[in-house]
């Protein structure tokens, strides 16, 4: 004997029934929106800890900078030029007539021109003197390069300065290397 169907269940195939759709209750809502705020909390906290972290390691000069730094244009106000004392406004004027010139020298020098003095400087117009065992500064006058090369330059004996005027050499020769001096022969100037 042959059982029979259902005509309903005949040839078809069973459709599930959705689950009834159960209405959220206080308690799920609330575990929900407890959980939203865990995570939140920590999302601050973690945000707080690298916060925390970065200053840190930059307070304390942990990060390594790179060698070479890019250049940034720093613009600064122009400072007002101040008027410099010159220092050679109380020196006294050596002038020399004869070849035209004049240099500035301070007190405590003096200026030797006399033929007792100049002797063994034949080429020399002035001496400066401070004292001590040498001359400070000479100042010859030479008609050719040539002769002041020829005497100078296997002997090189302090600082030299070479001007010219009128087809004449001056040669001013620092003997000791003394920066007042290189100060001194900064004043020379030709007159004429």
């Amino acid at each position: 004997m042959e059982e029979q169907k259902p005509a309903s269940q005949e040839g078809s195939a069973a459709i599930p029934t959705p689950a009834p759709e159960i209405p959220p209750t206080s308690s799920n809502v609330k575990k929900e929106k407890s959980k939203k705020v865990l995570w939140i909390a920590i999302g601050f906290f973690v945000l707080a800890l690298v916060v925390a972290g970065a200053y840190f390691i930059g307070s304390k000069g942990l990060l390594v900078q790179e060698a070479t730094p890019t250049p940034t244009a720093v613009s600064s106000p122009e400072p007002t030029p101040e008027a410099t004392p010159d220092p050679t406004t109380d020196w006294q004027i050596y002038k020399n007539e004869q070849y035209g010139f004049q240099i500035s020298y301070p007190s405590g020098y003096q200026v030797l021109t006399d033929a007792k003095n100049l002797y063994g400087w034949p080429d020399a117009v002035a001496l400066l003197y401070k004292g001590g065992q040498s001359y400070d500064l000479v100042i010859e006058v030479w008609d050719k390069e040539a002769d002041y090369l020829k005497k100078y330059q296997n002997n090189p004996v302090g600082q030299i300065a070479v001007k010219t005027s009128g087809g004449k050499f001056f040669t001013l020769l620092n003997q000791n290397n003394d920066s007042e001096v290189s100060k001194i022969i900064d004043t020379f100037k030709f007159t004429e």
